[in-house]
């Protein structure tokens, strides 16, 4: 596997906006470098969390709304 940053640049830019890409990258740290994953990747996955969670509510209010 590649590592990000040696990716090219528009890839990098695509990669930062898959959430599998902090959920492993947090994993990875953890696993293999025992150490705390970053801010950053804990944060995005929150964003992600966050964003789905708002959409799942939207869905289901739209839907009850019918």
């Amino acid at each position: 596997i590649i590592p990000l940053d040696r990716l090219l640049e528009p890839v990098q830019a695509v990669s930062f906006l898959l959430p599998a890409t902090y959920g492993i990258s947090a994993l990875q740290d953890v696993v293999f470098r025992a150490t705390q994953p970053a801010f950053l990747l804990i944060a995005g996955l929150g964003l992600y969390t966050l964003a789905g969670a708002f959409a799942s509510w939207l869905a289901a209010r739209n839907h009850i709304a019918r």
